[in-house]
């Protein structure tokens, strides 16, 4: 199964060049969210299977924000992609129970792994439940 991945991120250069090199890696990839809102639009009328999502979005709501929103309402896996070192971003990330957290620049190799096992892993947790 070709898994559909959602980037949900505001610089629309980086959001094309992961679109770009997720392609590359066999996967389907809907439009790029460059917003909360514009994500959840996305969400609902694509229905991705995974969601890679940048903290730092434009508008008052942010990537740790709609990880809420994804983990409460959509039950989808997801990962932050983020430029967000420090600590307490880090901390408060892990909370929403993300399969990854991946710096800028990010490792192509790592990431592809880190969806085909956090997907799996979704998955299994969700056909027990």
């Amino acid at each position: 199964m070709q898994l559909k991945i959602c980037v949900v991120e505001d610089n629309i250069i980086v959001a094309d060049l992961l679109c770009s090199m997720l392609l590359k890696y066999g996967y389907a990839v809907t439009e790029p969210a460059l917003s909360y809102h514009m994500a959840l639009q996305i969400i609902e009328s694509e229905k991705p299977d995974v969601l890679l999502l940048d903290i730092d979005l434009a508008g008052e709501k942010d990537g740790i924000d709609l990880a809420w929103k994804i983990k409460d309402e959509y039950r989808l896996p997801f990962a932050f992609i983020t430029a967000q070192n420090d600590d307490g971003t880090f901390n408060k990330a892990q909370q929403t129970h993300p399969f990854g957290y991946f710096l800028k620049p990010v490792n192509q190799q790592l990431l592809v792994e880190a969806i085909e096992d956090g997907y799996q892993h979704f998955q299994s947790d969700s056909s027990v439940g």
